[in-house]
């Protein structure tokens, strides 16, 4: 019976003590403020309840967007206090939800203040840099890097409608390996929204550097383009060890074409010759090339063991002028060499 009052009497000393600092409120709600009007500020009252001195020793915001000022930092038995609160809400648009640690002598009290900010037509534009018709973006641009022909990837854009007036977004044409997760997108006047743009290149056939603009349509209305980055290299560790012994081999004539010197506007053509020495089909997957100077063709892209295709290569000599080295990618199903540099020379004078 004296174990079980010791243990009631350990558990009210424990649970059930009255802290000396009491507050008529822990959180304020400032509701919808706009950021032009600047910094707001709210005033938490309290008091001390026990009979010994209450010493404030710090106060701490838990953001630099915060500002605290008491009115005392010692507080006799039965004495009140107020603690001004401000917030600025310079570039902090959206909700927010705010800390302020108060440590005394007696324990530490969190206080918190709550809120949205509606962002000034400046900050929206810094936030939001890229314009469209009725919106603004956080960017213009996503570069997925290189990925793995199985990978899937996401990035995001985020939207603001700017206007005063409802926008309906909508992507022209997408590419079949680019999705989003509606068919649309509802903005009302001042609302943001965060789309996310998914690619899954596996079965689409797609390799190597690709660039996709995607149009961005309001209201019906095509307007400026996303500009999509990603290259795409094949992943061969899905192959078994089997597989990979029945695997093509690529061999080529020459890496290096050397054209020599060249009077503009002639085209010179010469020829290098692939032949697959491996014992799968060999797949031409792709000619990378992005140099006006040159023009490359092939005469096949799928070769059976120990057959050939010729590349053809045209240098059109009035895109270029002098001495130059021209470089193209041969893109193939070759797990060992799936990228073949062609390093090509010119030297072109008038």
């Amino acid at each position: 019976m004296k174990y079980f009052t010791l243990l009631c009497l350990t558990f009210i000393l424990i649970y059930g003590k009255v802290y000396a600092i009491s507050f008529d409120a822990l959180t304020h709600d400032f509701g919808t403020i706009y950021e032009e009007k600047g910094t707001v500020s709210t005033t938490f009252s309290f008091k001390n309840k026990s009979n010994k001195l209450l010493v404030i020793e710090r106060i701490v915001p838990a953001c630099g967007c915060s500002n605290t000022h008491i009115s005392s930092r010692n507080l006799a038995a039965g004495e009140s206090g107020n603690i001004v609160v401000e917030f600025d809400p310079s570039e902090r648009p959206g909700n927010f939800d705010k800390s302020i640690y108060v440590y005394s002598n007696d324990s530490t009290v969190r206080l918190s203040i709550q809120g949205k900010v509606i962002p000034s037509k400046q900050t929206i534009a810094k936030m939001y840099p890229y314009r469209f018709q009725f919106s603004r973006a956080d960017k213009n641009t996503l570069s997925f890097g290189t990925i793995l022909h199985t990978q899937q990837s996401t990035q995001y854009v985020n939207f603001i409608n700017d206007s005063d007036k409802p926008v309906k977004l909508t992507f022209l044409q997408l590419p079949p390996f680019i999705s989003t997760d509606s068919l649309f997108y509802n903005l009302l006047p001042g609302n943001e929204q965060i789309i996310p743009f998914h690619i899954s290149v596996l079965g689409h056939n797609v390799w190597g550097e690709k660039n996709e603009k995607l149009v961005v349509v309001e209201n019906g209305k095509p307007s400026n383009a996303i500009q999509i980055n990603v290259t795409v290299n094949e992943d061969f560790s899905i192959l078994s060890a089997k597989e990979r012994s029945r695997m093509p081999k690529i061999k080529l004539s020459s890496n290096e074409i050397i054209f020599g010197k060249t009077k503009q506007p002639s085209i010179e053509t010469k020829e290098l010759t692939i032949t697959n020495i491996g014992h799968g089909q060999l797949l031409i997957r792709k000619i990378e090339l992005t140099d006006p100077a040159l023009r490359v063709t092939i005469t096949k892209t799928k070769l059976n063991r120990n057959k050939r295709a010729q590349v053809k290569i045209s240098l059109l000599s009035d895109k270029s002028l002098g001495e130059k080295e021209h470089i193209f990618n041969i893109l193939t199903n070759d797990p060992i060499h799936p990228v073949q540099t062609i390093i090509v020379k010119s030297s072109i004078y008038k």
